[in-house]
């Protein structure tokens, strides 16, 4: 149901805001990571193919975006809408992420019951600017695999019990300072969680939210990102992040370029 709402949703804002569709800009890329790292969590632990394909017309964009493990042991399918305002410094949305691979969940990509596989988040961000480039983000789940179980005995086949679970609203922030070295972008980074448990413990044994046990920072680096000329009309876009987890006492090295 809330999937057909998302969906509607898009057609309608396609419709009242370009009836002609050359004001829409349509951009089909990919990104080649040698980790899949989102939020201090690795997922997969793998490189990554992770396609994406935006629409945008003027301050409305809505698109796809996923993320395929080379080994084959993670795969993911995401759809968002997002919205700016104020000359771009502001930005809301909402971010539909499905996890087919979900051990605890119904695979079916259509099935929003309680044991979905999907995760709706609502997304509200300053995005900064030259003058100030700092960009601040809060992101909350709302709906969907983020769960609240009501004790520790909880075991993957109790059905049942899943029908009792409650929503997490697991809420993620993140401030970035962006400035630039000789061409280089610096990014530095810092991601803090607000509620939840650890994902995986989540899954397991039950637990409260999606990142952590408690309140902390859980994605805390910087990556440097530059185009390299390879071509007198062609350039690619490359990138390395350091990444640490205090909270789970991980660090990564993640190297990526865009095609």
């Amino acid at each position: 149901m809330k999937l057909n709402l998302l969906i509607i949703f898009l057609a309608f804002s396609t419709v009242s805001q370009a009836q002609d569709s050359s004001k829409w800009d349509i951009n089909p890329s990919a990104d080649i990571v040698s980790r899949y790292v989102w939020r201090g969590i690795d997922f997969g632990g793998s490189p990554s193919i992770q396609p994406s394909l935006t629409f945008q017309n003027g301050n409305l964009e809505f698109g796809f975006w996923g993320a395929y493990a080379v080994s084959g042991s993670y795969q993911e399918a995401d759809l968002y809408i997002s919205y700016s305002f104020l000359d771009e410094l502001f930005s809301i949305g909402i971010t539909d992420y499905f996890f087919p691979d979900m051990a605890s969940i119904d695979q079916g990509y259509f099935n929003w019951n309680n044991n979905t596989g999907h995760v709706l988040e609502a997304n509200l961000a300053f995005n900064g600017s030259s003058k100030f480039p700092i960009a601040i983000a809060a992101n909350t789940f709302v709906y969907g695999a983020d769960k609240v179980f009501s004790d520790s005995t909880w075991n993957l086949n109790d059905s049942v019990h899943q029908m009792n679970t409650k929503n997490g609203y697991s809420t993620y922030c993140e401030i970035t300072y962006s400035f630039e070295v000789k061409k280089t972008t610096i990014d530095v980074f810092a991601g803090f969680n607000l509620n939840g448990v650890n994902f995986e413990d989540a899954i397991l044994r039950g637990g409260e939210g999606f990142y952590l046990d408690g309140p902390g920072f859980t994605n805390i680096g910087l990556t440097a990102s530059r185009e390299i000329p390879v071509s007198g009309k062609f350039s690619l876009p490359v990138y390395s992040s350091l990444i640490v987890n205090p909270k789970r006492e991980r660090i990564y090295m993640v190297f990526g370029f865009t095609l």
